[in-house]
């Protein structure tokens, strides 16, 4: 019995199943022809549906002509018809009846006819899915065969690995051995060398403290320069203050001499207060060294006025740029920097004895007095940084009109003063130098300016204090203008064209 369970092919088997599954679906009609039948019924029991009633269907031509006549004539046909068509309609009628009944027994028969075909495809996908599993099962078999194959292999690959393992166990007990031997050496290298370590730390710390030593070594010898620089320039200062001290007093002398025993005449007088005048001239430069910033600053701040000389298109040739009041010479130094010719005028000789050792283009002179003696038209842009709160009112009127006169149509005028709207300029600030008359609120200087004839007159606001010294605004409007009144800027300057 066992024999002939063992010589049944389940191959064979399967195989005729999937036979005869086929063979009953290719004898089921096919439900994409139902499909198409299903529709094109449809479409026909539509027709007998609006075409049966042949009574009252509409009576039409297509002729123009004869159109009415022959509508007409067919009509009085109907009528005389009318029995027979009555009788053919209700035919009509009956016959649709019964083809309506015939179409839903039809479509009751195609839908249990698709119920079967559904069941014969899930019975063929099942028997697929067994012989699938049989197929799997074979395929189990065979791998499991494979592996017992394979499991012998690798036992016997796992005792040669143990016989190589215990021959790398050996060696690895020498190779541990070694590097015991090599970790105590190491050791006492580790041991060597710490204490080349805490040496060299010695040494760093030592070096250390030296390179301390030497900084502020260095930093009270900068110190000592800066101080050394500032002592040359207090003493270049006095020798060249005692020069002109001896020029004045060897001119009294002289003029006194001349006219002895005569009295004075008018011109000498003059000439001998004219001298008495610049005994300041020392304290006024040590005080602009104090209060209004070094050179390098003033030059740096200066500056913003470059684009404006590059607007007006200076031919230093022909018109070159006057700085009125040029003190120690920024201005003048930064446009021999830039390729601009520049020549300045002062009235301090300690100031021109300095800018001429800088061989700065400088000579003495009143400002309007030398404006007065310039031709009309011969100057490319006239300059005063600080200058104009020094004059009173008519002499700031003659200033504006000189300037005027002696620019070249396009030339440029730029005054630099004090700004009063800042509280603590107007209020203080303007009043460390003992020389300033008054203030000068910009709107004042503008109405000024355009109305002594200059064109395009604007103000440019400059040098805010530093942004550490405002209070913090938030959305407080009197915190801003706190900062606009008493931080805001503390200088402007007055721009204007000629036409």
């Amino acid at each position: 019995m066992m024999d002939e369970i063992q010589d049944i092919n389940v191959k064979e088997i399967m195989d005729q199943i999937r036979k005869d599954i086929w063979q009953q679906q290719a004898a089921l009609p096919s439900h994409a022809a139902n499909l198409s039948a299903n529709v094109q019924t449809r479409a026909d029991l539509t027709i007998l549906h609006t075409s049966y009633d042949i009574c009252h269907l509409p009576i039409t031509s297509h002729r123009r002509v004869l159109g009415r006549p022959i509508v007409f004539v067919k009509k009085v046909l109907r009528k005389l018809l009318t029995p027979i068509l009555l009788q053919q309609s209700n035919y009509n009628a009956a016959n649709t009846r019964s083809i309506e009944a015939l179409y839903q027994q039809m479509e009751a028969q195609m839908t249990t006819v698709q119920t079967l075909r559904d069941t014969v495809i899930q019975i063929q996908n099942g028997v697929t899915e067994i012989t699938q599993r049989v197929d799997d099962v074979q395929r189990m078999a065979e791998a499991t065969q494979q592996g017992v194959t394979a499991n012998r292999q690798r036992v016997d690959d796992v005792q040669r690995m143990a016989e190589a393992t215990q021959q790398g166990v050996t060696a690895n007990r020498q190779r541990v051995d070694d590097v015991q031997r090599m970790a105590e050496a190491t050791q006492q290298g580790v041991t060597a060398t710490t204490q080349r370590v805490v040496a060299l730390e010695q040494v760093a710390e030592s070096l250390r403290s030296m390179v301390l030593k030497q900084e502020e070594m260095l930093h009270d010898m900068i110190e000592s320069t800066k101080h050394v620089v500032q002592m040359e320039r207090v003493l270049s200062r006095v020798r060249t203050d005692l020069i002109l001290q001896e020029r004045r007093i060897t001119m009294l002398l002289e003029e006194a001499r001349k006219r002895l025993p005569a009295p004075l005449t008018p011109d000498q007088l003059q000439n001998m207060v004219a001298e008495a005048s610049h005994i300041l001239d020392s304290l006024y430069v040590s005080f602009e060294d104090q209060f209004r910033g070094s050179t390098g600053e003033i030059k740096e701040r200066l500056r913003v006025y470059l684009p404006i000389l590059q607007e007006a298109r200076l031919n230093t040739d022909e018109g070159p740029v006057l700085d009125l009041g040029s003190g120690r010479g920024e201005f003048l130094q930064l446009m021999e920097e830039e390729g601009i010719g520049a020549q300045g005028v002062d009235i301090n000789r300690v100031c021109i004895e300095e800018c001429q050792q800088q061989d700065l283009n400088v000579i003495e002179s009143d400002a309007i007095a030398y404006l007065r003696g310039l031709s009309d038209n011969s100057i490319g842009a006239v300059t005063g940084f600080h200058l104009i709160e020094h004059l009173p009112f008519a002499a700031f009127i003659n200033l504006l009109d000189e300037t005027v006169r002696v620019l070249q149509p396009g030339g440029v005028a730029i005054f630099e003063t004090p700004n009063p709207a800042n509280v603590l300029v107007g209020s203080h600030f303007f009043y460390f130098d003992p020389t300033h008359r008054n203030p000068l609120p910009s709107a004042t200087v503008k109405f000024t300016a355009e109305a002594r004839g200059l064109c395009r007159v604007e103000m440019i606001p400059l040098h805010p204090s530093a942004e550490a010294m405002r209070v913090e605004e938030g959305d407080f409007e009197v915190a801003k203008r706190f900062n606009e009144y008493f931080f805001g800027p503390q200088d402007y300057a007055v721009v204007g064209w000629k036409a």
